[in-house]
């Protein structure tokens, strides 16, 4: 009796599963009708010092990665996203020979504010801001152009959209903000992005940056869609993520600097972040974060970058794909559809 009503049940389930399969595959074509495929791709950049010692290594490094990743499969128009404070070595790329050999960053500041010493002092009276807020100020306008330069060119030479990670630049008034800068295809600017909530090693004891107005905040339309970028700890704070999505951001970008080990209670804490704007906003089609490794000095970064999309029930987790390693330097890549304009 119990065989034959286990059987019974299994054929049911069978019907009406079969029944349903018509209609979900009915659904897809029109889903896929309403949408064009887009590549995402995650720069997971091993950051080092080397890379900081003259413009023409930082493009050579930069280069490197976007040609990686160019090369992975995908159809549709194409978005790299490089990690936050990707440019913020660029702050010695005059100086390399000078502090290439200090055991960390704050002796490597120090010794650069003592050489620049007139220069700094000078800002820090006109500004009153600290001796490392002026010293990126000093070097903020040099930074800026080999930052914007280097992202443009391999924007245009790739022919993609670019989410260049982020640097300190300066902005008016005497202030310094993590900023993100979005190019389109042709190597033009198309977006900027300023961090508004800093995490401490951004804080007045750290670089002294700036924090960026809410205000500011906007997506930005890009080939692949309007995209929404959130530098690292904003992806983690409502009032960021809700002004993206209310304006329209299809695909959300967390360039990340982790400064922590990656244990599992960081890996599952970041699911605070983009993973749960992706799964809690039906509006966002994909989250994508790459996230540097290595570091400068004693900085240490660490990290899995990933993408993430689509439906969050069991038993999809939400991860479209992920770094095999939080140490190493890697790319990731999914192909998504965005609806079409």
């Amino acid at each position: 009796m119990v065989g034959t009503a286990v059987r019974r049940m299994s054929i049911w389930v069978l019907f009406i599963v079969a029944a349903a399969l018509p209609a979900c595959f009915t659904s897809d074509r029109a889903a896929a009708a309403l949408t064009e495929p887009v590549t995402l791709v995650a720069v997971q950049m091993q950051v080092q010092l080397a890379d900081y010692q003259s413009p023409k290594a930082f493009d050579a490094a930069v280069q490197q990665y976007t040609k990686a990743a160019m090369r992975t499969r995908g159809d549709g128009p194409r978005l790299v996203a490089f990690p936050e404070d990707v440019g913020l070595g660029l702050v010695v790329m005059d100086d390399y020979a000078a502090v290439k050999d200090c055991g960390s960053w704050g002796e490597a500041a120090s010794l650069l504010i003592g050489m620049y010493w007139p220069q700094v002092y000078e800002i820090m009276v006109q500004y009153g801001c600290s001796p490392m807020h002026a010293l990126l100020l000093l070097k903020g306008d040099r930074v800026a152009q080999v930052y914007y330069d280097t992202f443009s060119q391999v924007a245009k030479e790739h022919h993609v959209t670019l989410v260049a990670g982020s640097a300190p630049l300066p902005g008016p008034d005497g202030a310094i903000y993590n900023t993100s800068l979005v190019f389109g295809p042709n190597g033009k600017l198309i977006g900027t992005q300023r961090k508004v909530h800093l995490i401490d090693l951004e804080g007045p004891l750290g670089l002294d940056l700036t924090p960026g107005p809410l205000e500011d905040i906007h997506p930005v339309d890009t080939r692949v869609g309007r995209v929404g970028v959130a530098i690292c700890y904003d992806m983690f704070y409502p009032d960021v993520v809700e002004k993206l999505v209310a304006e329209g951001a299809r695909i959300l970008v967390q360039p990340s600097f982790n400064p922590q080990p990656w244990d599992p209670w960081q890996e599952e804490d970041w699911k605070r972040g983009i993973w749960t704007a992706v799964g809690t906003h039906p509006s966002v089609v994909a989250g994508v974060i790459p996230m540097a490794v290595g570091g400068l000095w004693e900085i240490a970064v660490e990290g899995v970058s990933s993408i993430v999309g689509g439906c969050f029930d069991t038993p999809f987790d939400g991860y479209l794909g992920q770094a095999a390693s939080a140490t190493e330097a890697d790319i990731v890549a999914a192909e998504v559809g965005v609806p079409k304009r």
